[in-house]
């Protein structure tokens, strides 16, 4: 059974990461949110206590989406013992579901646009584009190499190269005509080449 609260609770939400993605945080008001979800200023004080308390809302959404989909660290270096190497790695390129996609890449986005002035948006920011390839791929590479069941490579520029392509998309990402979904899952299946089994393929 829903729970109107939590319902108007995520509308606010949803139409914060709109606002804030495509006019600024700064220029958004708590007015302008309540009249885009349908409901009164006084209204939408009684679920968040300010615009600051709005945008955790957006970063613990983007928390609880990313959890729902990322395997663990400890089941990807399992995966990297006896799983093919190229699709051990390719589970550490985690994709969001269609539906969810477009808001996470907007979230992604606000960080990124308040990261000079909001040290929480800076470290949220730098947490899942730039820490999140080195926990995830990086200790699988690491792994895998260390199993000898690939060839050495340059992990630290493969990671490079995950990074600013995923940090390329979100700022692409409302480019008119551009598919950042296939450009990123086209980017990737390119940097699972760079991997080179040392087994013999069955």
């Amino acid at each position: 059974m829903e729970n109107p609260r939590q319902d108007t609770k995520a509308r606010i939400v949803d139409n914060a990461v709109q606002m804030f993605s495509a006019k600024n945080y700064e220029r958004v008001t708590m007015r302008d949110i309540a009249a885009a979800v349908g409901i009164k200023a006084a209204s939408l004080y009684s679920h968040f206590k300010s615009k600051d308390d709005i945008l955790t809302g957006v970063y613990e959404l983007f928390e609880e989406t990313a959890a729902g989909i990322r395997p663990s660290p400890a089941a990807l270096i399992a995966m990297a013992e006896t799983a093919p190497p190229k699709q051990a790695v390719g589970s550490a390129f985690f994709y969001f579901r269609p539906t969810d996609h477009e808001k996470m890449l907007r979230i992604l986005n606000i960080a990124y646009m308040m990261s000079g002035s909001d040290r929480r948006s800076r470290e949220f920011f730098q947490r899942h584009v730039f820490d999140a390839p080195r926990l995830y791929a990086g200790n699988i590479l690491r792994k895998l190499v260390s199993l000898g069941r690939i060839e050495p490579l340059d992990i630290e520029n493969f990671l490079v190269l995950q990074t600013y392509f995923c940090f390329g998309a979100i700022l692409r990402s409302f480019t008119p005509g551009v598919s950042v979904r296939e450009e990123w899952e086209s980017g990737l299946n390119a940097l699972l080449e760079l991997i080179r089994s040392t087994e013999q393929e069955h």
